[in-house]
């Protein structure tokens, strides 16, 4: 293990620290499935089409990329 940023030298993490490589992994999975599910929500199925009124998902369109937006403002 590499020893941790701000600790005195030779200190060495402690074994449930992620390492910058891994954190960064789990980051772009959850990114990658928050913007899976965010275009399932903006996408209309073609029933989605028929019963929901254009306003509405149009809304929730609006709703969904300000939400997302804030949260993960690179997707």
């Amino acid at each position: 293990m590499g020893s941790m940023q701000g600790a005195p030298e030779g200190a060495v993490a402690p074994p449930w620290k992620l390492k910058r490589s891994e954190l960064r992994k789990i980051h772009n999975n959850y990114a990658l499935a928050t913007e899976k599910e965010a275009a399932m929500l903006i996408v209309p199925t073609e029933r989605e089409k028929v019963w929901i009124p254009d306003e509405v998902r149009l809304k929730r369109a609006e709703l969904v990329d300000a939400v997302y937006g804030e949260l993960f403002p690179f997707i």
